[in-house]
Formats: C-alpha cells, sequence, structure tokens
C-alpha cells in the first residue's frame, strides 16, 4: 500500500501535476490520521476490557467480604437484641422487684458478658483498591460512593463498639468486688446489688440501644452496597 502511494506521488510530481499533488497528498494525511484514530480506538478498547475484568475480580471479592461482614454484623445483632431485651426486663425488676420472677444472671450476662465481641470488617480487597490506587476501577459512581461510606460507617461502629467495651469491662471489674463469680454470678448477689446506686446506674446507662442501632444502620448499608455489587454482577 505504501509503494502504491509512493509511486502516485511521484508521477504526480513528475506531470506537474502540482494541485492534484497537494490534494493527493492532504488524502494520504487524513488517511494516516484516520488510520491512527483507529489504532488508538482499538487500544482503548482493549484497555477498558482489561479494566472490566479487573471490575468484576474486585467486585467478586468485595461480595465475599461484604457476604462475611454480614455474618459477623447477623451475629452482634442477636448479641445485642438479647442485651436490649434484658435491660429492658433488668430495669423492669427495678420497679417491680417483688412481683417479676426472672432469672436475673442470664440477663446480667446477656448485658455484660457476651456483648464483648468486637466488629473486624474484611478490608483486604479495598485496602488493595485504594494502595494500588486503582479506586477509580470500580464504573458505578454509586456504588464507589456507597462502598467507601459503609467503610466509613464500618470504623464508626467499630469504635462505638469499643467504647462500649472498655464502659462494660469497668462494669465488671466494679461488680468483681460484689460477686464471688462475676462471669456467673448469682441470683442472690445481682439482688443485692439492684440496691448499689453505681450499679444501677451503670444498667441505665450501658447504651446497648445505642450500640444495636448502631448495628442495625450498619447492617442495612452493607446489605444495600451487596445489591449494587449483584447487579453490577449479573448486569
Amino acid at each position: 500500500m505504501i509503494k502504491l502511494f509512493r509511486n502516485i506521488r511521484k508521477r504526480l510530481i513528475g506531470e506537474n501535476r502540482f494541485s492534484k499533488y497537494v490534494l493527493y497528498a492532504i488524502g494520504e494525511i487524513i488517511l494516516v490520521v484516520i488510520g491512527i484514530l483507529i489504532a488508538l480506538s482499538i487500544n482503548t478498547w482493549n484497555e477498558n476490557q482489561k479494566n472490566r475484568i479487573k471490575e468484576r475480580n474486585v467486585l467478586t471479592n468485595l461480595k465475599a467480604d461484604l457476604t462475611a461482614d454480614m455474618e459477623k454484623l447477623d451475629s452482634l445483632k442477636f448479641q445485642f437484641e438479647q442485651a436490649a431485651a434484658s435491660k429492658e426486663i433488668f430495669e423492669s425488676f427495678l420497679y417491680y422487684k417483688d412481683t417479676i420472677n426472672v432469672s436475673l444472671t442470664e440477663h446480667f450476662k446477656n448485658q455484660f458478658i457476651h456483648v464483648l465481641g468486637d466488629f473486624n470488617p474484611n478490608t483486604i480487597t479495598i485496602d488493595e483498591l485504594k494502595s494500588s490506587g486503582s479506586a477509580n476501577l470500580i464504573s458505578n459512581p454509586l456504588l464507589s460512593r456507597e462502598l467507601y461510606a459503609l467503610y466509613d460507617k464500618y470504623n464508626d461502629l467499630s469504635t462505638k463498639l469499643q467504647l462500649g467495651m472498655e464502659r462494660t469491662q469497668l462494669m465488671i471489674n466494679y461488680s468483681s468486688n460484689y460477686m464471688r463469680h462475676v462471669l456467673n454470678p448469682s441470683q442472690e448477689e445481682i439482688t443485692r446489688m439492684l440496691h448499689n446506686t453505681y450499679f444501677v446506674n451503670q444498667v441505665e446507662a450501658n447504651y446497648v440501644f445505642g450500640r444495636l442501632s448502631a448495628i442495625e444502620d450498619t447492617r442495612e448499608k452493607c446489605q444495600f452496597v451487596l445489591e449494587l455489587i449483584n447487579k453490577e454482577l449479573n448486569g
């Protein structure tokens, strides 16, 4: 093809047909530009395809991470639902000591022993995404925005749970001065503690409902992001 163009160019110059040569040269330039644009377009298409494959792999890994996170959140939600119910029973017992027959030992443990767990989400995929400078790899703006908002909410939840654990640990340490086995106190020991002003105040201010609300909000956000990921993977 190049040889053909060269021969045409020589013939036009030899015949001193300058105007036609100029038109030919312009046409040749246009063809070259078109060729370059086609090559760039193909290269761009190839790069986009590679990015889509990378994106799909990232979304698949994120789905696995968030699915595991959901299981942890479900477990936390169950624990704190139990704790919240036990707190209500404790508070009712404060007002109706002689009329309510409940196992205070179990409800004490639900509030102060069984809620010492923390929330540690899976961050391997999101950390790799950030460290590799590929944060813009996720093409769906809504998904990208909600994903990073979710991990911010994870951090907030972890902070709240950590603060709650610290307060709970203080409560356990205090109660151990009045109970032989603070991890499994007797009904009589707890009944006596209900006359202790500090103990009663800690029961009323143990932030169980606040932590439960934070867990539920985080779980809803996680579920929403998972739905967005599934739409991308199935789209």
